[in-house]
This record gives structure tokens, sequence and C-alpha cells, in this order.
């Protein structure tokens, strides 16, 4: 029986949105590709927006974590990724007080939380909702 992967990536070409849904937390030993191996499939990862859908999320994100995968994004992106999107869906306050520093550490990307995936696609794809008219569910960090 297979089991089902830990990350689910879905490359939207024509919207150039990357759809990234984490399951269950990264184990360093297994050898299996980090989240950042799997933007990686895209070919050109730095010139999507992306949302990453936290709502199944079934694990703690620790901070060493974080900044494992910030500065591995960092270096594979090199600056490339000015202006482009990153919409995160949680509901978890937890999650999104330590992904909360994001904007700090990507400052190229323009970075909000939702806690409805059809608002941060929205904003993902078209940017709408800028601070001056806010989606109902949205945190803003640019």
């Amino acid at each position: 029986m297979s089991q089902r992967s830990r990350i689910s990536l879905t490359v939207d070409t024509p919207n150039h949105i990357l759809i990234v849904r984490p399951y269950s937390a990264y184990d360093e030993g297994s050898g299996e590709p980090d989240l950042v191996d799997h933007l990686r499939q895209a070919g050109q990862p730095w010139l999507f927006n992306i949302i990453i859908d936290f709502r199944r999320f079934e694990a703690i994100v620790d901070d060493v974590y974080i900044a494992f995968l910030t500065n591995k994004w960092t270096q594979l992106e090199r600056g490339r990724d000015d202006a482009k999107r990153l919409a995160i869906v949680t509901g978890d306050p937890c999650l999104k007080a330590r992904l909360a520093t994001l904007h700090i550490a990507l400052p190229q990307r323009k970075v909000a939380f939702f806690t409805n995936f059809d608002e941060g696609l929205d904003w993902a794809r078209t940017g709408a909702g800028t601070l001056q008219a806010q989606p109902e569910h949205a945190t803003y960090l640019v």
C-alpha cells in the first residue's frame, strides 16, 4: 500500500501560482524532499506566486526548520522573486505566530495570512485585497 506524500504540489502554469499543501512534518532522516525541493519541480519557482495551505497540516513547524527553509529558498531564488506573493492559509494561531517573520526573511515577497483558502488564492492570483481593501479573513505583512 502506498503512503500519501507529505506535501502536495499543484503547478498552475497559466496563473503562475504554486499551490502547496503540506500534511505532516518533514523527517530529515527520511531522504524525502523538503518543501523547497518540491517547489523546484516548477522549474523556476521564483517566477510564481505561492499559496501554502496548512489547513490539514498535522504537526508542529519549529523555528529551526523555518530558518532552514527560508535560507534554502533565498539561496535558490537569489533575489529573482521580486514583488511575488506568498499566501499562507491557516487557522492555527501558533503556526501563524511562528511564520509571522517570513516578511523579514523573504523581503522580496509580499506575505499575507488567510483563514479562507479562496481568499488566499484570489490574493495570490490577482493581489486583490491590498491594504486599502482587505479581505475579511486576511492579515498582511508588507
